[in-house]
């Protein structure tokens, strides 16, 4: 099980105190009708993602129906230049499926994630930061092709120990916030 370097510690906890990491508020996720899901794949987080996502529907009083798109890499995969791309378009795939899912599912709402750890990004060698910035771009490009949803942006952190003790948290990602932070701080995007 990969870890969270102590680089992207730093960049976690600083985003998280300049409110770019925020604490999400289930009654202004629009999730009337359920949402899609485009997370990580990853089989040990899947299940923290999932009840999450069913407990905010649950804490709108409304019944969880949550839509899942998951491949290796999650929304990381969705800007059109992602390194994660290289060797096969799945931006293109999991853009057609969402897409799809619209009228399919009548579902208006897409959440997005990226993951700390997240294994397909350490295998590209990203960091956290750089995650977060390809987080924000797949945002602006489902709206682009899909400008009849909402997209919200949540990032996943596990800071699980050695000894198996999971510390999971889900955070709503600030875009205004985002922008100015990395405005602030442009050296870390790497």
């Amino acid at each position: 099980m990969a870890t969270i370097s102590e680089t992207d510690l730093r960049a976690i906890i600083s985003l998280r105190k300049d409110g770019v990491l925020a604490d999400i508020d289930p009654h202004r996720l629009t999730q009337q009708k359920g949402v899609i899901v485009v997370p990580c794949a990853d089989g040990d987080q899947m299940p923290d993602v999932f009840a999450q996502q069913a407990a905010y529907a649950e804490q709108a009083g409304l019944e969880p129906r949550p839509h899942v798109l998951a491949l290796n890499g999650g929304a990381l995969l969705l800007p059109e230049n992602s390194p994660l791309n290289k060797a096969v378009r799945e931006d293109l795939v999991l853009l057609k499926h969402i897409k799809d899912a619209v009228p399919m599912k009548s579902i208006h709402t897409v959440v997005i994630y990226t993951r700390a750890p997240c294994g397909a990004a350490g295998a590209a060698n990203l960091s956290f930061v750089r995650c977060m910035d390809l987080l924000v771009k797949a945002k602006a490009r489902i709206k682009e092709k899909i400008p009849e949803v909402k997209v919200a942006c949540f990032c996943h952190v596990d800071r699980s120990d050695e000894g198996g003790h999971h510390k999971r948290r889900t955070y709503y990602v600030d875009e205004v916030r985002w922008h100015a932070w990395i405005l602030e701080n442009a050296a870390s995007l790497s």
